[in-house]
């Protein structure tokens, strides 16, 4: 039996120590906040999405992701499932392959996850911020910020990366895992909203719809929900894509985004509906015509954006005007000044290089007896259940793997 530290207490530093002590190792988690789980609990705005039934390589990203797909044929999407429903939580499916558990409560998945590891007897140290790694002859000596040192044969670091460092990553685990020989690929935000240069925005704030964004200029693009911000553009369907124009303006390029209204009508056939409904009440402003086609806090936006007078009878507007109306609702274009804040992001990218871990066992290669999991690696998925489901894998593997 080894006695393990498992720093990190998110997370796949949770299912680690469920399987580390199921495999009668002593484990003790090392948290930095005051408990263990806290963006467990944010995520899926509190109803925690475990994971996706659509669980594909093509879902993750990094600078050698293909090094760790392999990590999905030992603890996969089918045994996600079968953990969470021993320990009682039975899941349910929403739309885009999205599960969440039945009571839609964050707070039971880390409960019963709590639960668990209480019963397998692995402790709890919170409020210890490990700030140093040092490597012995048969094990590590672990030192917080207020001088205490353990001394623990093995150790799994699941610090996180840097977003959402208000729920426990603050970019630590970066900083430790060099200390240990690791290389870091530069962090940047993903999963975030952003922010555009048009400051109309602010009049349509609060506006959601379901539609579709393309990053212009590649083939990225998403259709889901897409709400207005007072400064930018948030929603699942942004998210989805802000890691695409996150690396863009990491590199100094400008971005800009397409936004689809009507995703599921092309445009001869918008075209052709607004036209008709034109001629049908063509004693109406065009203003008052749109009303009960568009958001009504969107129609003023639109006409202005399309460069169209608001009091312009609808009997007097042209096919040429119709046709400018149909690009701002198929393809309204915004200029990205910014992308959210580490803070502010639900994920980010870069960490450690995934060629410095074995994906069998997320053992390091640089440092035996270390592993490293989760988000601190190179590793980072689409929103929807992606990253939930890459914690719990990369976790259970390093869980049961280490000796």
């Amino acid at each position: 039996m080894s006695n393990i530290a498992i720093i990190g207490g998110g997370a796949s530093g949770l299912i680690a120590a469920i399987f580390a002590a199921q495999n009668g190792h002593a484990v003790t988690i090392l948290e930095r906040m005051n408990r263990v789980g806290k963006k467990i609990l944010a995520t899926g705005n509190g109803r925690c999405n475990i994971t996706n039934q659509n669980i594909n390589k093509e879902a993750y990203h990094g600078t050698h992701k293909e090094d760790m797909m392999g990590a999905f044929s030992l603890f996969s999407l089918q045994d996600t499932i079968d953990f969470f429903e021993n320990l009682g939580i039975i899941m349910t499916e929403e739309e885009n392959g999205k599960m969440f558990p039945l009571s839609l409560q964050a707070s039971s998945v880390l409960d019963n996850l709590r639960y668990e590891c209480e019963r397998l007897g692995v402790l709890e140290e919170c409020s210890f911020d490990v700030t140093n790694i040092k490597r012995q002859k048969n094990g590590f000596l672990v030192s917080d910020s207020k001088g205490e040192n353990h001394y623990f044969d093995r150790v799994i670091l699941a610090a996180g990366g840097r977003a959402s460092s208000a729920l426990g990553s603050n970019g630590s685990g970066y900083t430790l895992a060099k200390m240990m020989g690791h290389t870091i690929v530069p962090s940047f935000a993903a999963l975030c909203k952003i922010y555009v240069e048009e400051d109309f925005v602010r009049a349509i704030a609060g506006v959601k719809f379901m539609g579709e964004i393309t990053v212009e200029g590649c083939d990225s693009s998403a259709r889901d929900e897409i709400l207005f911000t007072e400064n930018g553009i948030s929603g699942p369907a942004v998210f989805s894509v802000s890691r695409t124009i996150s690396q863009k303006m990491h590199e100094n390029k400008p971005v800009s985004v397409l936004l689809d209204m009507f995703p599921d009508i092309p445009k001869n056939e918008l075209f052709r509906i607004l036209y008709t409904r034109m001629e049908a009440m063509p004693y109406k402003t065009i203003a008052e015509n749109l009303i009960g086609f568009l958001h009504k806090k969107l129609i003023l936006t639109v006409l202005r954006s399309a460069e169209i007078d608001k009091n312009m009878l609808s009997s007097h507007m042209t096919k040429s005007q119709i046709s400018s109306l149909c690009r701002i609702l198929k393809e309204w274009k915004f200029e990205v000044s910014k992308v959210a804040s580490f803070n502010d992001s639900q994920v980010c990218a870069g960490g450690v290089l995934t060629r410095e871990v074995d994906p069998f066992t997320m053992q390091s290669k640089k440092c035996p007896g270390l592993y490293i999991t989760g988000e601190l690696l190179d590793i980072d998925g689409d929103c929807g259940g992606f990253n939930l489901q890459w914690a719990w894998t990369s976790g259970a593997i390093a869980g049961r793997s280490v000796d």
